[in-house]
């Protein structure tokens, strides 16, 4: 569990940025977690020797 003070200078930093920079962050961190995501889903089918998603 993250210290307290840690938590509050998360939220202090957040409540100091300028929307439009969460915004830009929020889309920059998009594409490489969907990547991501989708890479380990594609490994857990393959674990499971289901290759193809179901007809998606």
């Amino acid at each position: 569990m993250p210290h307290r003070g840690g938590v509050r200078a998360a939220d202090e930093l957040i409540g100091s940025l300028d929307r439009r920079h969460l915004d830009e962050l929020a889309h920059r961190l998009i594409g490489p977690l969907g990547r991501l995501l989708r890479a380990e889903l594609r490994l857990g089918r393959e674990r499971t020797g289901r290759l193809l998603d179901g007809g998606r």
